[in-house]
């Protein structure tokens, strides 16, 4: 898929898994939502509070 889109898999790390949805069936779509929030405590800033002065 990467590839597809003029890069490959080693230039992007990050990305760990593909995952084929369709927005018209719906199919696919809870396991997207799955496998994001199980992603999301493995960003080390996610829970870091903002700092007062930028509110």
């Amino acid at each position: 898929m990467i590839e597809t889109y003029g890069g490959n898999s080693t230039a992007y790390p990050q990305i760990t898994k593909l995952i084929a949805t369709s927005c018209k069936t719906g199919a696919r779509i809870e396991q997207l939502v799955q496998e994001i929030a199980s992603q999301i405590d493995a960003i080390l800033p996610i829970k870091d509070l903002l700092p007062n002065s930028w509110f």
